[in-house]
């Protein structure tokens, strides 16, 4: 399909990892409903939509900052830190409470091992 629409050999492989990393999530799913009684309600709501908030931000905060900018090393810059700074921003503001205090004591952890 991807031949036929005129695109390189390399997109071959770029289809075949997104669908066996879309059909290995769906099998891992099902299996974890099945076996551990995983709820798909639980799952979506505490890891996809998460993602998929954390995704959106960044990729319009980075569109913004590309429309403002003209194409520039400033802009690259600019958007890479400030992506970042929403990636991590973003990520913090979706962690539960436990995920906090987890991250933070890991981080502690390592701050005296050093």
């Amino acid at each position: 399909l991807s031949f036929y629409f005129k695109g390189s050999p390399y997109w071959l492989y770029i289809w075949w990892i997104i669908c066996w990393g879309i059909l290995n999530s769906f099998v891992s799913l099902y299996y974890a409903n099945k076996i551990c009684g995983l709820k798909y309600k639980d799952y979506f709501t505490i890891t996809v939509f998460p993602i998929i908030v954390i995704s959106l931000v960044t990729i319009i905060v980075c569109w913004a900052i590309n429309v403002m900018f003209i194409s520039s090393f400033i802009r690259l810059i600019v958007t890479f830190t400030i992506s970042i700074i929403v990636f991590l921003l973003m990520g913090y503001l979706t962690m539960s409470k436990m995920e906090k205090q987890t991250f933070f004591a890991f981080i502690i952890d390592i701050i005296k091992n050093k």
